[in-house]
């Protein structure tokens, strides 16, 4: 039997300190200076010293015990860049109708839906099958940026990021939604990426965080 999160708990360390994202209550948990008791070891499972640490997280139902060890999660690679946009691209009616259908959908559930709900649809859904004049990925998200200034709905950075992913999506794309930390203060902020491009954000902002969930999206290349 292994040590390791209980599924739908994710971890990074911050520096010196861990921080958790519980889904399934929708809450991030800080605990300082937990370097110094936990480490993951090479197979996934988790190692506590002194071992009664884990005692409190067993008891809150953040960590489990397990027939094996959890490989980990593989993270991003920080980005490098902010994908470049095309100067002036027109809008296609067929978008714009995409657009304000998606922006509905994607303001009800940001608003309703909790936090593990989200998380499992935005894993569950695939990218549509590329079709017959296709736009690329720069060319998608200039048209994304020209309509969001039309949008009837306003948002923070989850609904922005759930948004832009379900627009792309449609369009064929497949961008990885991921969601960072940082401590003092602490901050959780979401994005999207396509390898070492960041999406919706300049990389200079999104080095102060650490990603601690990927989504990545299925569906055709």
């Amino acid at each position: 039997m292994t040590l390791d999160w209980r599924v739908g708990v994710h971890a990074v360390m911050v520096e010196d300190d861990l921080v958790l994202l519980d889904e399934a209550a929708d809450a991030y948990v800080c605990l300082l200076d937990g370097a110094k008791v936990v480490s993951v070891r090479a197979d996934g499972a988790l190692r506590f010293d002194p071992p009664h640490a884990v005692d409190d997280l067993i008891e809150g139902g953040l960590v489990e015990h397990r027939q094996t060890g959890a490989a980990p999660a593989k993270a991003p690679p920080a980005p490098q860049a902010r994908l470049a946009r095309p100067g002036h691209i027109a809008v296609r009616p067929s978008e714009a109708l995409l657009f304000l259908d998606q922006a509905w959908r994607v303001a009800r559930a940001v608003r309703r839906w909790p936090m593990a709900r989200l998380l499992a649809t935005l894993r569950a859904e695939r990218a549509a099958p590329p079709g017959q004049g296709r736009r690329s990925l720069a060319e998608a998200c200039a048209v994304f940026d020209t309509l969001l200034a039309w949008s009837p709905f306003d948002g923070e950075c989850l609904f922005r990021s759930v948004l832009r992913r379900r627009f792309l999506m449609a369009l064929g794309h497949r961008p990885d939604f991921v969601i960072g930390v940082r401590t003092w203060p602490f901050r959780a902020h979401c994005w999207l990426q396509s390898g070492p491009n960041a999406l919706d954000d300049w990389p200079e902002r999104l080095c102060a965080y650490r990603p601690i969930l990927t989504a990545s999206a299925g569906g055709p290349p």
